[in-house]
C-alpha cells in the first residue's frame, strides 16, 4: 500500500483512519501489527564492506506507521 491509496480514498476511508487514530490517542496504544518495520544495513559511501562498523541502517515503516508519526 502506498501513500497514493489514502490520497484519492474515498471519505469513508479517511474517516474510518481517523477514527483508528482517535481511539489510539484515546487509549494510549497501538496495535502491534502498526508497529512493525523493517531495517535494511545501507553502507557508508565506498568503504570496506565487510567491516559491520561501516553500516547504517535505514528503517522503514508501514504507511500506517507514518500517518501515525506524522501525527505527533
Amino acid at each position: 500500500m502506498n501513500t497514493n491509496h489514502f490520497k484519492y480514498a474515498n471519505t469513508d476511508l479517511h474517516f474510518h483512519v481517523a477514527f483508528l487514530l482517535s481511539a489510539i490517542e484515546c487509549h494510549g496504544s497501538v496495535p502491534d501489527d502498526l508497529l512493525l518495520c523493517t531495517t535494511i544495513p545501507l553502507p557508508k559511501g565506498n568503504t570496506n564492506k565487510t567491516i559491520s562498523g561501516n553500516y547504517r541502517g535505514i528503517t522503514l515503516s508501514s504507511v500506517f506507521g507514518g500517518l501515525i508519526d506524522v501525527g505527533y
